[in-house]
């Protein structure tokens, strides 16, 4: 697989993880071709671990807000309360 394709690849999974349709965000990614082509390449297990790998980035980063928002929640909190 050539470096441009793994690139579409990349894009392709971004766009799906996103929240775009199969077929929009192939064509977004530089794909070209029908509906058919683009549900056959989401199914493929390489773009289907590269969308999980960024829900996976994307969860990790909502904990780290949540214990942020937590602790501001806690210090305000003692502000509030001395």
């Amino acid at each position: 697989m050539s470096p441009r394709s793994k690139d579409k690849d990349q894009l392709f999974a971004n766009n799906l993880a996103a929240g775009m349709g199969q077929h929009e965000a192939y064509l977004a990614a530089g794909f070209k071709g029908s509906k058919g082509n683009a549900a056959n390449k989401s199914a493929k297990p390489e773009i289907r671990i590269l969308v999980a790998a960024i829900f996976d980035r994307a969860v990790d980063q909502l904990i780290v807000d949540k214990k942020w928002v937590t602790r501001e929640q806690v210090k305000s909190y003692f502000r509030a309360a001395d």
